[in-house]
């Protein structure tokens, strides 16, 4: 296979066509959808609005369907929230950061 780079989302996927697999489903299932008019147009507005925001493309999905869903159930202009996941870098030393070693407050005046 191929390295492809998805012209809506920017991500890169080895397989065929311009289009990541999840992308195309998406897309795929918009412009089925007889009961909103222009869904298929706002599918590819809210997937080119979140291009970039994220190399994920199961974060980029989800926050693409969210506010895909909002727009089909009224909302004028949806918000498109990308959501990462929590990802730890270093092991217990942003816990000590944020304590005084004991497990309480420290310096840190969110933790006070």
């Amino acid at each position: 296979m191929t390295t492809i780079t998805c012209q809506y989302t920017g991500i890169v996927f080895e397989g065929r066509g311009k289009n990541h697999p999840k992308v195309s489903k998406f897309l795929d299932e918009a412009s089925k959808d007889r009961f909103h008019v222009g869904a298929y147009a706002k599918a590819k507005e809210l997937l080119i609005a979140a291009k970039g925001q994220t190399e994920n493309i199961d974060e980029l999905m989800f926050a693409v369907n969210e506010a895909f869903t909002a727009w089909c159930n009224g909302e004028a202009q949806p918000k498109l929230r990308i959501v990462r996941k929590y990802v730890a870098t270093r092991g217990n030393d942003d816990y000590e950061e944020m304590t005084d070693g004991n497990g309480y407050g420290g310096s840190n005046p969110r933790y006070q």
